[in-house]
């Protein structure tokens, strides 16, 4: 298990939000700007994968869901 940080798109961009969120994910080889769905608790939703942090950090403390799947 590892766990990483994501980020949402922002409406009618293709750009992505300043703020990552932390996420649980046992998908291997997830590279940087790839699509992945994570459950929020709006329902599940399609994220940019940001890149894995290092355990027993702030922010791998925030993570309580987990990524579903790649896109």
């Amino acid at each position: 298990m590892k766990i990483c940080r994501v980020s949402f798109g922002l409406d009618c961009s293709t750009q992505v939000g300043a703020k990552k969120y932390s996420y649980f994910t046992d998908i291997k080889d997830l590279k940087e700007g790839e699509e992945v769905v994570v459950e929020t608790r709006y329902g599940t939703q399609i994220a940019v994968f940001m890149g894995y942090v290092e355990p027993n950090t702030v922010a791998a403390d925030k993570a309580t869901s987990w990524i579903i799947q790649k896109v």
